[in-house]
């Protein structure tokens, strides 16, 4: 994790919205390390610039017909 830039650092209820799903299911994810995510304090974390990372390993191409 870059500890350089910390406005990267996003809270569950900003990274469904971004995801666009709901928090029960980020912390679905999470329990189950499906998606990349820090605890600190106690509290869930996560880098927008690894989730986006996430995200395009996530990518499904479709073969062109």
């Amino acid at each position: 994790m870059d500890t350089s830039n910390d406005n990267n650092l996003k809270t569950i209820e900003e990274i469904s919205e971004f995801l666009q799903v709901p928090v029960n299911t980020i912390y679905k994810w999470t329990h189950r390390s499906y998606i990349p995510h820090y605890k600190i304090r106690n509290k869930l974390r996560f880098d927008l610039n690894e989730i986006i990372d996430w995200l395009e390993t996530k990518h499904i191409y479709e073969k062109a017909l």
